[in-house]
């Protein structure tokens, strides 16, 4: 007797809240798609946090209690586009599950945000008991001691009777790109930002899976092409430089080499002036022979220099025309004097 006004009770208060909670504008549940797919009146689903399991249906009128964006609740209504209302649809355990290897991280199989931490391939996607009107969606965040020179993978592998939709982002509410999945396609994104996978399922039978990884923006094959590439340059501008500096060298050594000759021939050239100087001056004699003592001063015992020297001179040239008496004689007796006889 008591068990049954103890449950007539409870059913009383669940009644009473639940038309409280139609009065406020506002009920708690997990049936998120039933929720939005609502025409009338149209609502929007509100969580308290991302992973919630459960949520508000709330009037889109409503601003009030936990429809409020200033009570901090995320509500499908700050979002751009249908698939990021879907993505703010609780994920159940037995429908949804994602793998990750962070260490830095606390993942849970069905949460929503998913660090990707290395460039092992992980899985995400819906269990057998995934079917109509169920929803499952992913955030995957490049973690960032791995987003140097990477970017994020994503591969759907199966799809079967699914609604799936990948967007890319900053943050929830500021998400405008919207890619319809495609089975056995790869789609890259920057790792610096982040993506949003949604799954809607449309019947029983429904699935979806795919997978994600870090990857690196070259592959090896790149990377040993580009390094081929940066040797051969290298070996190529070091040539350059060795046959720029040789030539450089031999320049120096030849323009040296062309001052050292011309100081050379500069000299010769001297030597050779002087030389000539010296042997005109032997021809010719010292100047005061011809000043002082004409007639008996001999530079040379040489007959034939001597003849020369006669023929030569000036004196010479006036003695072979002058009459015998105006002919000098040789000065046998001391300077002064003559011999007329």
């Amino acid at each position: 007797m008591k068990n049954q006004y103890k449950n007539t009770i409870i059913s009383c208060l669940v009644i009473v809240a639940t038309y409280i909670a139609q009065l406020q504008g506002y009920s708690i549940t997990s049936d998120c798609y039933g929720c939005l797919s609502s025409t009338s009146p149209v609502n929007k689903y509100c969580l308290s946090y991302e992973d919630a399991s459960k949520g508000y249906c709330c009037d889109l009128s409503n601003t009030n209690d936990f429809c409020s964006q200033n009570k901090r609740f995320m509500c499908s209504d700050r979002t751009q586009s249908k698939s990021m209302k879907l993505y703010l649809c609780p994920n159940s355990a037995s429908k949804c599950f994602s793998t990750s290897t962070s260490l830095d991280f606390d993942q849970n199989t069905f949460s929503k945000i998913i660090y990707a931490g290395d460039q092992a391939k992980q899985v995400g996607g819906t269990t057998l008991d995934f079917g109509k009107d169920d929803v499952c969606s992913w955030r995957i965040i490049a973690d960032t001691q791995f987003i140097q020179d990477k970017f994020i993978r994503i591969t759907v592998n199966t799809l079967y009777q699914t609604n799936c939709f990948i967007n890319q982002g900053s943050s929830i509410d500021t998400t405008t790109s919207e890619t319809s999945c495609v089975s056995n396609t790869e789609y890259d994104f920057d790792s610096d930002t982040q993506v949003f996978i949604v799954s809607q399922g449309l019947t029983s039978g429904a699935s979806m899976t795919f997978t994600y990884q870090l990857v690196d923006r070259l592959s090896f094959t790149q990377v040993i092409i580009i390094y081929s590439i940066s040797i051969s340059v290298f070996i190529i501008l070091a040539a350059i430089v060795v046959i720029l500096v040789v030539r450089f060298t031999i320049q120096i050594v030849i323009r040296d080499n062309q001052i050292t000759w011309a100081k050379q021939n500069i000299e010769l050239k001297n030597i050779i002036e002087i030389a000539e100087r010296k042997q005109n001056m032997q021809q010719i004699g010292p100047v005061e022979d011809y000043l002082h003592y004409p007639q008996s001063k001999t530079v040379s015992h040489n007959p034939s220099r001597m003849m020369n020297r006669g023929r030569n001179t000036p004196q010479s040239k006036q003695n072979e025309f002058a009459l015998p008496w105006e002919r000098p004689q040789n000065n046998q007796n001391g300077p002064g004097q003559f011999n007329l006889y």
